[in-house]
């Protein structure tokens, strides 16, 4: 059995850790790490570890300070299988195991969404779903963070004082957007499909949307640790919003109204919104046959989801 985890984001992108069946390796920031992710501020000096058994391969959690996470969930123990994607600090790895399937094409994110998803998207950010605001993580890409620091728009990190501001180039940022933004239309034509952030539609002010959006920010295991939460990782959000109930879901949203994320293909948005019962759950194709064309939700699709 072989097992070779990619690097897809974070300082060592593009890098790769080959285990054949019987290894174990260390993941972390430093040494005693086998496998050091230098530049990774968020991540443990040990990290995680992956073992290659005959059994198949798993990830364990080696008491980090931010978490590891499986597919967007937190873990402490996981089997692994071909496609997984673990999250460490603010680097991102994709598992594969030899002979395991191809990544189908549509998971992989493209250069740029076409023309047409873009514009049917633009479309409705602009119209329908005001006012506006993003998340976007700057650890995803420099390319974000260099959008962020060239807009005029109000922006803000959710990370807090000095050690926040030191952090700036792997946090979360807040940034409102009015429809005739520049940056809107960059986040959509160079961001969108490649979990660069996620949007929102709120009423309230800036900063009062920032101090309920730091809430999150942090959040406990249920072994009593404190992790950091990518809620503002599209793959993290729609795998964790329909696990809410109603009570989780209006302390979640509070004065949100929506949360519009990329669905694993670009062609789609999926739109969250809370409901008594939990979070209901739409999708819309983007492009022809028009801007914003809403698809016909199967039966029972449009109820909240219950996990």
């Amino acid at each position: 059995m072989e097992v070779i985890l990619e690097i897809v984001s974070g300082p060592a992108a593009g890098a790769a850790i080959r285990l054949l069946g019987g290894d174990l390796v260390r993941v972390g920031r430093t040494e005693p790490a086998d496998y050091a992710v230098g530049g990774d501020v968020h991540m443990s000096r040990l990290h995680f570890a992956v073992e290659c058994g005959a059994a198949g391969a798993r990830v364990r959690d080696l008491g980090s300070s931010n978490g590891t996470y499986v597919n967007g969930m937190a873990v402490s123990e996981a089997a692994l299988q071909d496609g997984d994607q673990i999250a460490a600090g603010g680097s991102l790895f994709r598992v594969r195991v030899a002979g395991g399937p191809p990544e189908p094409a549509a998971l992989r994110p493209a250069e740029t969404p076409p023309a047409a998803v873009a514009d049917s998207l633009l479309a409705l950010l602009r119209g329908e779903f005001q006012p506006l605001y993003a998340l976007v993580d700057a650890a995803r890409a420099r390319r974000a963070y260099a959008l962020l620091l060239q807009a005029q728009e109000e922006r803000q990190s959710l990370y807090e004082g000095p050690k926040g501001d030191r952090l700036a180039l792997w946090a979360p940022h807040l940034v409102r957007l009015a429809p005739d933004s520049p940056l809107l239309e960059a986040l959509v034509r160079e961001g969108w499909g490649k979990s660069w952030g996620v949007f929102l539609t709120c009423p309230l002010g800036f900063q009062e949307l920032r101090h309920h959006l730091r809430y999150f920010v942090k959040v406990r295991l249920p072994d009593g640790r404190t992790a950091f939460f990518r809620f503002y990782d599209p793959r993290v959000l729609r795998i964790y919003l329909p696990t809410c109930d109603g009570r989780e879901a209006a302390a979640f949203f509070g004065p949100i109204a929506r949360y519009l994320v990329e669905d694993d293909r670009p062609e789609a948005l999926l739109e969250f919104t809370p409901q008594p019962a939990g979070v209901k759950r739409r999708r819309r194709e983007l492009g022809p046959p028009g801007p914003g064309a809403a698809v016909k939700q199967p039966a029972g699709e449009a109820r909240p989801d219950s996990g």
